[in-house]
C-alpha cells in the first residue's frame, strides 16, 4: 500500500466492515438495501435522522453489542462492505477542528466536506455534510458515544441472519 493511501485511509474505516441492518418487514433471504426506498418510507426509529437531512441513506449498526434496544426484535441483514470508501467523520471533525491546514494536505475530499459543513462557530450542519459526502464517499461513519453508525448512500446486498 502506497504513504498516500495510508494518510487517506486514516480518515475512513479500514478493511472490510461488517453491517447490520435492522427491518420491521422480512425482506426475504438475500434483500437489496436501497437508499432511495429507505427514504420514501422510513422506520419509525430513523424518522428524527431524516428531520437532519433528506439525502438518501439506509443506517447500518457496525458492532451488534451496541444497537438500540428498540429495533433488537426486529429482522437483521447483514453484509461486508469495503470500510476504505466509508468516511470516518469522527474523525475528520477532530482533525478538522485541531489542524484544518493538515486534514486539506492529507485528504482534500474530507477536508472540502468539514469546509461546507461546519460553521465558525464549529456546529455541523447534517445535511450539508451527507449531501457533500455523497459526491466523494459511499457512506459515513459517525459514533454517538455508544452507537457506532454507518449511512449508506448507495445501495447494498444483505443476507438474513438468524437471530
Amino acid at each position: 500500500m502506497k504513504l498516500k493511501d495510508l494518510i487517506m485511509e486514516a480518515f475512513t474505516l479500514t478493511g472490510r466492515v461488517m453491517l447490520y441492518h435492522f427491518s420491521k418487514e422480512d425482506l426475504g433471504n438475500v434483500a437489496l438495501l436501497d437508499p432511495a426506498l429507505s427514504s420514501q418510507r422510513p422506520s419509525s426509529w430513523s424518522r428524527n435522522d431524516y428531520k437532519l437531512s433528506k439525502v438518501p441513506r439506509v443506517f447500518y449498526y457496525t458492532d451488534l453489542t451496541r444497537v438500540e434496544h428498540m429495533v433488537k426484535s426486529n429482522n437483521l441483514y447483514a453484509a461486508e462492505y469495503d470500510g476504505t470508501k466509508i468516511l470516518n467523520v469522527s474523525q475528520v471533525l477532530k482533525e478538522y477542528q485541531t489542524n484544518p491546514d493538515s486534514l486539506a494536505i492529507k485528504n482534500p475530499n474530507a477536508f472540502k466536506i468539514m469546509q461546507s459543513s461546519v460553521n465558525q462557530y464549529g456546529v455541523m450542519d447534517y445535511d450539508a455534510m451527507l449531501r457533500t459526502a455523497g459526491q466523494f464517499f459511499s457512506g459515513v461513519f459517525y459514533d454517538t458515544g455508544n452507537l457506532p453508525i454507518v449511512n449508506l448512500f448507495v445501495s447494498l446486498r444483505a443476507k438474513k441472519q438468524n437471530v
